[in-house]
């Protein structure tokens, strides 16, 4: 899944569909932070630049620093 999510962020949009997130995004978003939080050392980071960086400007706006995720 996360391949072809990877796949599917374009470079010169900052969300899917819209130009503010949508719930598709935010879905993604957390999912790979989920998934990396409690899968870091099955999940090789290198093959996803677009998908780490799409989860951190997801991860800027106020909505998602208002309800952090704790690492465990």
């Amino acid at each position: 899944a996360f391949d072809q999510l990877e796949i599917a962020i374009r470079n010169d949009v900052k969300w899917f569909y819209n130009q503010r997130p949508t719930q598709a995004d935010i879905t993604v978003a957390v999912a790979w932070r989920i998934a990396y939080e409690m899968l870091k050392e099955h999940i090789p980071i290198e093959r996803y630049p677009k998908l780490i960086q799409f989860s951190q400007h997801a991860e800027n706006l106020p909505e998602f620093s208002a309800c952090p995720i704790e690492p465990q």
